[in-house]
């Protein structure tokens, strides 16, 4: 595989903010923590239908009930993948579809994560086929013939405005 981008995130280096609020600090991508909602980067759009994406996450706050994700297919704001690990009273992996809404297309309980211990995403397409890998063992996988390649990318969200989470050794990757 060869990557196409360098693996600590540079916004301003063909990283496009499309939501919310991140910046960088300490080397390291974090939401503004007086912000709720999502907060989302990508990249240049990947032409290949079977590419990687991966990121390193630490959760500040588990009562901010938040979500870290790997963004694949990002066509618009409105429409595009996200694979992610919702932390919280709910901690669940899940792979969804997002055209105007969200739609769960596969989801599996997992445990919190230990607050400010960092943890891998991978989201990996082929073709149709979707998978999320977390700490590189593969946990979910789903088919969705309606896959289009785009900008891949990072997201993390919150719902309660207190905690700046962190991000780091994004990369992307094509066979």
């Amino acid at each position: 595989m060869r990557s196409i981008v360098p693996t600590r995130l540079v916004l301003g280096r063909g990283w496009l903010e499309v939501r919310g609020d991140l910046f960088l600090s300490g080397g390291e991508l974090r939401n503004n923590a007086m912000i709720t909602g999502s907060h989302m980067a990508v990249l240049p759009p990947v032409p290949d239908a079977s590419h990687s994406a991966a990121a390193d996450f630490a959760s500040t706050d588990n009562g901010t009930a938040p979500r870290f994700g790997i963004v694949l297919g990002f066509l618009d704001p409105e429409n595009y993948y996200v694979l992610y690990r919702l932390v919280g009273g709910t901690s669940v992996l899940r792979i969804s579809k997002v055209v105007g809404v969200e739609r769960v297309l596969a989801s599996a309980p997992v445990a919190n994560p230990v607050r400010g211990a960092l943890f891998r995403l991978r989201g990996v397409v082929t073709g149709t086929a979707l998978s999320l890998e977390l700490n590189g063992v593969r946990k979910l996988s789903v088919r969705d013939s309606g896959f289009v390649p785009g900008r891949p990318g990072v997201l993390i969200g919150v719902s309660t405005a207190r905690a700046s989470h962190r991000a780091d050794n994004v990369s992307v990757s094509v066979p």
